[in-house]
């Protein structure tokens, strides 16, 4: 294999990786959905203070988690790139000496 597909390659992985952390899949997290949908039904059937503040509770909860997530999320893949750069980057960067014959 060619150098250069083995480094277009990488490129396309490491793109590809970094698009992928960029579009969180659509609708709600699944972290505390029970709990979550659980506060928005008694805020429906009973809107009170009370229940208000368990679904702020629980929306701030989430905000959180998804920050976490971003922070940790991010530099793991950076550093998984960087290590596959590291390695396949020099794919043929080592060259094979020849090994000295030995005399009989």
């Amino acid at each position: 294999m060619k150098i250069d597909i083995v480094r277009l390659l990488i490129i396309i992985f490491v793109l590809l990786t970094l698009l992928a952390t960029l579009f969180a899949p659509p609708g709600q997290s699944r972290y505390r959905l029970k709990e979550r949908v659980q506060a928005m039904q008694a805020h429906t059937l009973n809107a009170s203070a009370s229940t208000k503040a368990v679904i702020d509770d629980e929306f701030a909860r989430l905000h959180h988690h998804e920050a976490t997530v971003e922070v940790v999320l991010l530099p793991s893949v950076l550093l998984i790139d960087g290590a596959v750069i590291y390695f396949f980057w020099n794919y043929s960067g080592r060259k094979k000496t020849a090994q000295p014959a030995h005399a009989a």
